[in-house]
């Protein structure tokens, strides 16, 4: 998905007048830094979106003439969420959750509270 910069714009300026006002941030840099900085995040991370979309529309147009009986979006979500398993990206918001790479002896799955033996 394609952002304008007026847009990104308007967003960082939101997000930064919610933060402020909740009290969830103390900045430490002044406002421009803060704001280049969440605008360059930002923009990473759309441009990440961007390239899984892509190599998900790829790989269903080389799966489309086989499977003509199945919902060509719900296969794009898929294969899109599967992409992003396997870069280690999240289609989901983790705010609130630590971050717990996979434990090799859990099979990939994510690594829970308990220790497994494995120590990175």
């Amino acid at each position: 998905m394609k952002i304008k910069q007026e847009q990104l714009e308007r967003l960082v300026i939101a997000l930064l007048a919610n933060y402020h006002a909740k009290e969830l941030i103390i900045p430490k840099t002044n406002e421009p830094e803060l704001k280049a900085k969440i605008m360059a995040i930002i923009n990473h991370n759309f441009a990440e979106e961007e390239a899984i979309e892509q190599e998900a529309r790829t790989m269903l147009a080389s799966y489309a003439q086989g499977a003509r009986d199945v919902d060509p979006y719900r296969m794009f979500l898929l294969a899109k969420q599967k992409l992003a398993a396997k870069k280690d990206l999240s289609c989901e918001p983790t705010i609130g959750k630590p971050h717990l790479p996979p434990c090799p002896s859990n099979r990939g799955r994510p690594r829970e509270r308990r220790s497994c033996g494995f120590r990175p």
